[in-house]
């Protein structure tokens, strides 16, 4: 859904808009569809495009491809692993092969003559393919093989390893933006633009026009206004009616006039925490506002509303930025979000699987009743793709061009 402002002035550039530009509250890649025009101008978008927002995408692509979500373009995310020999592609991993590695089949000369060629597959259906294939290639075809030998081995794959890389100054920026997006949003662009918000407008900008500087480590000259924040005491819960699932993204910016204090606390696919200081010597009152959006690619939802005042403490600068990160505590919210995911993925899988067998049947049918051999074909085609989509092992081996 889109909203469109009244306003004709960037809230991070203090510059004139002069091409509008919709700027997602949450990026589209994470998962949100709240979209606003008129908080800032098409080239400031691009600068994040390219920068932090690229980063934090990144850094959460193993997340959005288990749950499946696409890019811009509607293409599957795909994540390498650490060593390199695979692609996690939306659902499971695919084994990638180099161009140089050759055909999936190897050619020997024996001492007598003939010629032995092995190859492996994952079903007796794509082995038999495979044979076809590589008769064909070694000029062999219509001939008869002498001797036909199958083994069936029942293979394990190794743990593939990811590297998730969270908490560095671009991904805490791109966060504090995305807090600062909904700000400026609910609390109007001319509230944004007041001089108490120009710190956290110039450490967001920061990470943008020095990105190089900032990704390769050097000094940053501003102090850091977000951070990793497991503190149950801040992270309370929302009204259960208000949430969507366990993998909500939560939004909360609260203002406390006593303590001059707006601060946000933002928790990503509802396990990963940050508090981000907004501006300090606030006086235009308290105020809680909530936006809690469903990421999930099939849903999309989102809802706003204003939150209890009691949601979350009023905290001084000092309590916004004094934490410290718990490495135990962070895995078990990554140990939470994986084992949430995994249902999803599941059922994604599963309805993959049945829509294309339906769609077989249909046609095979053609309109008459099902016979036991085809529902038997049915069931077995069922059980094979589901194995497939377990290993997905050399099932994007380009062939060379020798089709049968």
């Amino acid at each position: 859904m889109a909203y469109t402002l009244d306003n004709r002035v960037d809230i991070y550039r203090e510059t004139p808009i002069k091409r509008d530009s919709p700027e997602h509250v949450l990026q589209a890649g994470m998962g949100c569809s709240l979209e606003v025009v008129g908080l800032i101008d098409h080239a400031t978008n691009n600068g994040f495009g390219g920068t932090i927002d690229k980063v934090l995408l990144e850094d959460f692509a193993l997340v959005r491809a288990q749950l499946g979500l696409t890019t811009r373009r509607g293409e599957s995310i795909r994540v390498e692993s650490l060593a390199g020999d695979y692609d996690m592609r939306g659902d499971a991993p695919v084994q990638k092969r180099s161009p140089n590695d050759g055909p999936p089949w190897q050619v020997t000369s024996n001492p007598d003559g003939s010629t032995r060629i092995a190859v492996t597959a994952q079903t007796p259906e794509r082995a038999s393919e495979l044979v076809r294939h590589a008769i064909r290639a070694v000029g062999a075809e219509g001939q008869e093989p002498i001797d036909l030998r199958v083994k069936s081995v029942k293979k394990y794959l190794p743990p593939i390893q990811f590297e998730v890389g969270l908490g560095g100054p671009a991904h805490l920026r791109a966060v504090a933006k995305t807090c600062f997006n909904y700000f400026g949003f609910k609390a109007t662009p001319a509230v944004a633009l007041r001089p108490i918000f120009s710190p956290i407008r110039e450490y967001i900008l920061h990470a943008v026009d020095g990105f190089k500087e900032v990704t390769a480590g050097a000094k940053d000259p501003f102090p850091r206004l977000a951070c990793f924040d497991f503190r149950s005491e801040i992270f309370r819960a929302l009204p259960a009616d208000e949430c969507f699932g366990p993998l909500d993204h939560r939004l909360v910016i609260r203002s406390s006039q006593s303590t001059g204090i707006v601060y946000a606390t933002l928790e990503l696919f509802g396990s990963i925490p940050y508090s981000v200081l907004l501006a300090e010597n606030w006086a235009d009152g308290d105020l809680c506002w909530a936006l809690v959006a469903d990421p999930r690619p099939d849903t999309q939802k989102f809802r706003q509303f204003n939150a209890p005042p009691d949601i979350r403490p009023e905290l001084h600068r000092e309590d916004v930025l004094s934490h410290v990160l718990d490495s135990d505590e962070f895995l078990k919210r990554t140990d939470y979000l994986f084992r949430h995911l995994r249902p999803i993925v599941d059922a994604r899988v599963a309805n993959a699987i049945v829509a294309d067998v339906v769609r077989s049947a249909s046609e095979s049918s053609d309109g008459k009743m099902v016979t036991a051999d085809q529902l038997g074909r049915l069931v077995r085609e069922a059980a094979l793709q589901s194995v497939r989509h377990i290993h997905r092992l050399d099932s994007e081996t380009e062939l060379p061009p020798t089709d049968i």
